[in-house]
């Protein structure tokens, strides 16, 4: 925390997002002007000549990015700065002693900050884990302030009085990308916390997007982040590479928002209320479509509705179901359903709480969106309609292999998509082996375990994490050492920095075995063995 990376990008890179902006830019708003001009006729092949233009740029991009995937490789924002060639970052503090100035600090009374720009309330797990302290009469014990607001609510004057609040915090929760963070320094002894609203899904973001337009910058506010939560174990290395932190700074907790999710005593209510708000659906069993957008994001995001033929929905449908469509908060406009099929076909995007209307579906349509992560603790079949997931994979991106992870039958047609439901063939035995991959706890404690450990406690308090802490100031130092000569930095030892690099790469099991006597003497650092240099290195 507290790192202010000053990196200065090559003039190549200054030239690739200069392109960037200028041709996906463009072409992306000219092709939302024409898919609303021609009224959807063309979406299908100008979108596929657009995302082939995407994937020249990927491979153009991928082509100048070798130095950037290096040093992705080891996330630390000051590593950053010195390879690219800035100044020396803040000085290196003791862990031990960074450490017990955060048990002293314990002791007083902490101002904790939720914020979101990109949601105008406080909802998801910003809400549960603030309801939850209210529960457990911890907000009498904090200063607790709120900030919420979206980008069409942004002002100068709010600006100015958000960027104070953040400077006051002593705790900072977040649940989604947090642009204003780009340009805040961070003091080391805050805790910037984000607890990601999504679960799960299949789409690549962040840094899963390297090298792709629309990623982050290799010093971004994601990896400001001093821990982030996840759901399991097995995604914790998922997460890192989404933020770019190190995995020791992912918490697998669970997520919040699932404590409401699995009280059963509210899951009874939301379903009364359902039934008694839409009567005339009653008795009939409920489909959910509910996709994420297509486009870079909220400026041009669309669903290409030809891929639908409603005609059949209805009659598929029968007496039998009904059919809700809830499309992304991004996709601006409502799905353009014939009013003749009004009575089993109907918009639910503005439903005011997406989790709450799971508990009265019975099947879920969808395609990568992470709604699928909550969907798979009820225990209910659920169906992928994925028309275009080569032309996705090839622009957006997965972080694992969509056919294997999806936890329910793949239709790459809407005609295999109506025919798995005619048929009930959904594949239901995927969604068990999804739950035990992706959920470490399925109870109602997830805000528990965030507030006990990561804002009562500190996972950087523990030994282990100190001693790690030590050996990554040892890794920072030899890293300085390397960019100054690699980078030519103005530096007076990068002579003896050249030389050190060449003494451990020449390292072999042979010295490791007599490694009391073949200690290297780094200058100025005093004698480290050989065979924790090594592992430094690695």
């Amino acid at each position: 925390m507290g790192d202010k990376p000053t990196g200065r990008p090559t003039q190549i890179r200054r030239v690739l997002n200069g392109l960037d902006a200028v041709t996906f830019g463009l072409t992306g708003r000219f092709a939302t002007w024409f898919d609303e001009k021609t009224e959807g006729a063309v979406t299908g092949w100008g979108h596929r000549e657009l995302y082939r233009m995407r994937q020249f740029g990927l491979r153009v991009r991928a082509a100048t990015a070798a130095r950037d995937l290096r040093l992705l490789a080891g996330p630390r924002s000051r590593d950053i700065a010195v390879a690219e060639g800035g100044d020396r970052p803040t000085e290196l503090r003791d862990p031990r002693q960074e450490a017990e100035e955060r048990m002293r600090k314990r002791a007083g009374r902490q101002t904790i900050l939720f914020a979101s720009e990109m949601r105008p309330t406080l909802a998801g797990n910003l809400l549960s884990i603030y309801e939850r302290m209210c529960e457990r009469g911890l907000d009498s014990e904090f200063d607790i302030r709120f900030s919420f607001r979206t980008l069409d609510q942004v002002t100068q004057e709010g600006t100015a009085q958000l960027a104070s609040e953040l400077a006051a915090a002593d705790i900072i929760l977040i649940d989604d990308y947090f642009p204003l963070l780009n340009k805040v320094t961070l003091r080391h002894d805050q805790k910037l916390i984000q607890v990601w609203h999504a679960g799960s899904g299949f789409k690549s973001v962040g840094y899963s997007r390297f090298g792709n337009y629309g990623s982050p910058r290799l010093t971004d506010t994601h990896r400001k982040y001093t821990f982030a939560i996840c759901g399991s174990t097995h995604l914790v290395p998922v997460y890192a590479e989404v933020f770019g932190i190190p995995e020791d700074a992912v918490i697998p907790t669970g997520l919040p928002r699932i404590d409401s999710f699995l009280d059963p005593v509210r899951s009874e209510r939301v379903k009364a209320d359902f039934a008694d708000s839409y009567p005339q659906l009653e008795g009939r069993k409920k489909i959910l479509f509910a996709p994420t957008f297509r486009g870079e994001g909220a400026k041009s995001a669309f669903y290409d509705y030809s891929r639908l033929d409603f005609e059949r929905i209805y009659e598929m449908c029968g007496d039998e179901y009904v059919f809700l469509m809830r499309m992304h908060h991004f996709v601006a406009g409502a799905p353009p359903i014939p009013a003749e099929y009004a009575d089993r076909i109907l918009d639910f995007s503005h439903f005011p709480n997406g989790n709450d209307l799971l508990h009265s579906i019975d099947i879920l349509i969808t395609d990568y969106s992470s709604i699928l992560y909550e969907f798979s603790l009820l225990d209910r079949p659920m169906l992928f309609f994925a028309y275009d997931k080569d032309l996705y994979s090839a622009t957006r991106g997965f972080h694992r292999d969509y056919d294997e992870m999806a936890p329910g039958k793949v239709c790459n047609t809407f005609d295999e998509l109506i025919q798995a439901l005619e048929t009930a063939d959904f594949e239901e035995w995927k969604v068990e082996r999804f739950r035990e991959e992706n959920f470490d706890h399925i109870d109602t404690d997830s805000s528990d375990r965030v507030i006990d450990q990561l804002i009562l406690d500190d996972p950087r308090n523990q030994p282990e994490a100190i001693e790690a802490a030590e050996r990554e100031i040892v890794r920072f130092e030899l890293a300085r050492r390397l960019g100054a000569e690699q980078f030519h930095v103005d530096h007076p030892d990068h002579v003896a920095a050249r030389n050190v690099v060449a003494d451990y790469l020449r390292l072999d099991s042979a010295v490791e075995e007599t490694a009391e006597d073949s200690a290297v003497e780094t200058p100025g650092e005093g004698v480290l063995s050989s065979a924790d240099d090594r592992e430094v290195l690695t």
